[in-house]
């Protein structure tokens, strides 16, 4: 197996931190309603990793919501306990999307805070990531 399709030990022990986000309307796309950035951390990396969050809303609650993870253009940080950790394979991201995927409808702190209220049930949450294969 060569080194690209490898997935490291460390991504077994993975945590996700949402540490940012932008919701102001001048900022964003009209198709948007939040941006949030999160920081993948694994005991030897971590990686930043950007998700566009969009409310379908009827009658003014949100029916569901549907959150698009970014991690094809994720960046590591450079410096992680004195190594490099700013390398991570395709087959390392496409398994950190595929976790993401699961996190955002298990971890609620993830979602943007005005959005948790009004999207409790996983079947209202669509989750889609840069690696997802688009089917005809």
């Amino acid at each position: 197996m060569s080194d690209a399709a490898k997935v490291g030990d460390d991504l077994g022990r993975l945590t996700v931190d949402h540490y940012a986000g932008e919701s102001r309307p001048d900022m964003l796309s009209p198709d948007q309603d939040y941006i949030g950035y999160y920081r993948v951390v694994t005991p030897l990396r971590v990686l930043f990793v950007s998700a566009v969050h969009r409310a379908e809303r009827s009658d003014g609650r949100i029916e569901r919501l549907h959150i698009n993870v970014n991690v094809r253009d994720g960046r590591g940080e450079f410096k992680y306990l004195g190594r490099r950790s700013d390398h991570f394979n395709e087959a390392e991201k496409r398994a950190i999307a595929e976790r993401l995927e699961t996190e955002f409808k298990r971890d609620r702190k993830l979602l943007f805070a005005l959005h948790v209220p009004g999207a409790r049930r996983d079947d209202e949450i669509d989750v889609a990531s840069s690696y997802e294969v688009k089917r005809a």
